[in-house]
């Protein structure tokens, strides 16, 4: 099985190595369409197609590398990504709240990039998944514990299991690559740390990342 595994990593990250200099090549030529119509649907494809190489590699990288942990700031982390992050989901209609409950000297034993690029995928997925004016809340408890809910449509408890598995999109309309929960889930497994899925009180969905406390 291990074997196995292995094999797929590694046809995983030769694909989209092999991508990426054909798919930057269509985005020039797409680029250089007089066709408005053509040019956008067209744009569209193509950003969905590097989604998917990026995410591959990211994936590729994490398995193959092993991750340097340093002592950090969970709380400090969130607030970075929220402000980085925040504009975006604005502009996109969405209300975005950060709280923090419980200490906040904690240290969690982590990789910083790794950790960020959970954080970000997390509220990337509330965003796809946030139905119109609602919002997204993020939540910090006692300095290891990151909780991300949204308002939206939820998740049936039967189909719990197959959200963090490649490639899968809860929604037919998603024009995500459906690896962004995949990349959370081997993340916190690098990290020794866990991914919970649960209700939000009064409809949607709460991913909940607990880190190893140092």
């Amino acid at each position: 099985i291990a074997g196995n595994m292995e094999v797929q990593r590694r046809f995983m990250n030769n694909v989209a190595h092999e991508l990426r200099t054909p798919l930057a090549v269509m985005r020039t030529k797409v680029d250089s369409l007089t066709d408005d119509a053509a040019r956008l649907a067209l744009t569209t494809d193509v950003s969905r197609l590097t989604t998917i190489v990026s995410s591959m590699l990211q994936l590729a990288r994490l398995h193959n590398t092993e991750l340097p942990f340093e002592p950090l700031r969970l709380n400090a982390l969130a607030r970075d990504v929220l402000a980085d992050l925040a504009p975006l989901v604005l502009s996109n209609g969405i209300g975005i709240a950060l709280e923090e409950e419980g200490a906040q000297d904690v240290l969690i034993a982590a990789n910083e990039a790794t950790t960020r690029a959970a954080i970000a995928n997390l509220i990337d997925n509330a965003l796809r998944h946030a139905q119109a004016r609602s919002s997204i809340l993020v939540r910090v408890i006692d300095g290891s514990v990151l909780e991300v809910s949204d308002d939206g449509i939820g998740i049936a408890a039967a189909k719990r299991a197959q959200v963090t598995e490649p490639f899968n999109r809860m929604s037919p309309h998603s024009t995500g690559a459906g690896l962004g929960l995949t990349i959370v889930r081997d993340i916190m497994a690098a990290h020794g740390g866990s991914l919970d899925l649960r209700d939000t009180e009064g409809g949607g969905t709460t991913i909940r990342l607990s880190f190893r406390v140092m």
